[in-house]
């Protein structure tokens, strides 16, 4: 795990949906985190698998292989913090 002033830790987003992706990775960003990006729950575990993202926030939208499934997949390989969101809901 990175420490303070060694270097960033890294941070996936995986949302289908451009706008939602590219806001929350400004925002990670913003905070002093490397945010990463994926369009897909396929792609976003290969990136995880080769970037090794502490944190993951997914969709639970996902086309294919939801959200909820990826982190499962993750989980069960290593524990990093995961967020699941659903974004099409309201609040």
């Amino acid at each position: 795990m990175a420490k303070l002033g060694v270097g960033k830790v890294k941070n996936l987003v995986v949302d289908e949906h451009s706008p939602e992706r590219q806001n929350l990775a400004r925002m990670i960003e913003l905070m002093g985190y490397e945010a990463l990006t994926s369009a897909s729950s396929e792609e976003g575990f290969a990136i995880w698998r080769m970037e090794g993202p502490r944190i993951v926030i997914a969709n639970e939208a996902q086309p294919l292989v939801n959200g909820l499934e990826l982190c499962q997949r993750i989980s069960r390989r290593r524990q990093p913090l995961y967020i699941y969101h659903d974004s099409d809901r309201p609040g």
